[in-house]
């Protein structure tokens, strides 16, 4: 199992080069939006990957079931993976969930407030 999320790691795109936190320090919050009030509690204190995407991104699209297959995997030794949608209007974002049948959850940040925090070089990032 190890080594099969270490090679899922891998896979998506995990670098060195992102601005992330550092080893042994929290992640920033995600936010104050209220949207965000129900999920940072219940992820509180879990291994959380983070995944920013965005609709127009080939490579978003092509990893986005890799992530949602992860997501089944580590929900029952209580992680997560959490994708944030940077598409500025949400139809677009649901219109590729849908399409993909994701069901990993996913946080709409249009305008980029949780991207700050997370400072992604490039798209798809995965923390």
């Amino acid at each position: 199992m190890a080594n099969h999320l270490l090679f899922s790691l891998v896979l998506l795109g995990l670098t060195a080069e992102a601005a992330a936190p550092a080893i042994g320090e929290a992640a920033p919050g995600l936010g104050t939006d209220p949207a965000l009030t129900v999920i940072e509690p219940a992820i509180a204190g879990r291994v959380v990957i983070l995944n920013f995407w965005a609709s127009w991104c080939q490579p978003c699209l092509s990893e986005l079931p890799a992530l949602d297959a992860l997501h089944d995997q580590l929900e029952p030794l209580g992680g997560a993976v959490i994708a944030i949608n940077l598409d500025r209007k949400r139809p677009p974002a649901d219109a590729v969930i849908k399409k993909l049948c994701v069901d990993l959850p996913v946080i709409f940040d249009p305008e980029g407030a949780i991207a700050e925090r997370y400072e992604p070089a490039g798209l798809p990032m995965t923390y």
